[in-house]
């Protein structure tokens, strides 16, 4: 009884603490944090995916369990071809994005991106994106 006591004590005072900053009394549906998306394989193949929102197309392909060969060179990351109609939803490249994208693929196109430059939002809800050939699926030198 006294055992019983001391923890609804604990468990009172420890519950702000415990609580989570994204808690709240209406919680989200599965559907309202869920962006669907699509790659475009390097064979052509269309994937389908759907992502959450606020995670890059990196996480988003890797949780749709993509094959690692399909991401680029080591999985963690992808150059990709993103249409111009949604370049005003993500942000500019920094010159280490532009400097990590030269290594990853040869080919210098002005709608190319890296995978993980992409979050996942609504406004991005439908974006098919195609991935590019990395330099080592090509034969050439890193």
């Amino acid at each position: 009884m006294l055992r019983a006591a001391l923890a609804r004590r604990c468990k009172s005072a420890l519950a702000p603490a415990l609580a989570s900053p994204f808690a709240s009394s209406a919680r989200a549906t599965v559907a309202e944090v869920s962006v669907p998306f699509t790659v475009v394989g390097l064979d052509g193949a269309r994937h389908r995916c759907v992502g959450r929102e606020g995670h890059n197309l990196v996480k988003g392909m890797q949780q749709a369990k993509l094959p690692l060969a399909l991401m680029g060179v080591n999985g963690y990351d992808a150059a990709l071809r993103l249409p111009r109609e949604w370049h005003d939803k993500v942000p500019e490249m920094d010159l280490a994005q532009k400097s990590k994208l030269m290594e990853l693929t040869y080919h210098n196109m002005d709608d190319a991106r890296l995978a993980s430059q992409v979050k996942l939002t609504k406004e991005l809800a439908n974006v098919e994106v195609a991935l590019i050939k990395p330099m080592l699926q090509d034969n050439n030198p890193p």
